[in-house]
């Protein structure tokens, strides 16, 4: 049983309805990748960066890992997890996200907000073709949003 009143995809609903109102960027949901799919990507409209995030509520190097699965076609990699009730666990996770190069992103349940805690540096190898491909599925994901809203 969970300690948490919610669960990964409500965490991650919680994320989105944060940053619904940012005019920069897209959201997308459940974005395949290999024989996976990543929560969250979020593309930036004007520099086109596409960021993945993983959302976990209890194991945060799974989600570690899964977000090292998918390094090659991102520019940027996040975890999201709620605040660890002591400083100690929130020190041990945000190292491992430094050592990782993962950024990281704590959701405070008592003040219901989301802090980057550990900043993502740029992925340096990005597989230029599995990144095209994914853009190109945003791409069409958004014309059809976009066909739908005309119709």
């Amino acid at each position: 049983m969970s300690i948490y009143s919610f669960s990964e995809a409500e965490l991650r609903a919680y994320f989105v309805e944060n940053i619904a109102s940012r005019n920069d960027v897209s959201i997308y949901m459940e974005v395949p990748v290999f024989c996976r799919s990543v929560d969250l990507v979020i593309q930036e409209k004007q520099n086109a960066e596409i960021y993945a995030i993983e959302f976990k509520l209890h194991d945060w190097k799974r989600a570690i890992q899964q977000a090292q699965s998918v390094g090659l076609c991102f520019d940027y990699l996040y975890i999201c997890l709620p605040r660890p009730k002591t400083d100690s666990s929130a020190n041990k996770i945000s190292d491992a996200c430094l050592t990782n190069g993962i950024g990281l992103i704590f959701y405070d349940t008592e003040r219901n907000k989301f802090f980057k805690i550990v900043e993502a540096p740029k992925i340096a190898d990005v597989w230029e073709k599995e990144r095209c491909r994914i853009v190109n599925y945003l791409e069409a994901k958004r014309d059809e949003a976009t066909e739908f809203k005309n119709s």
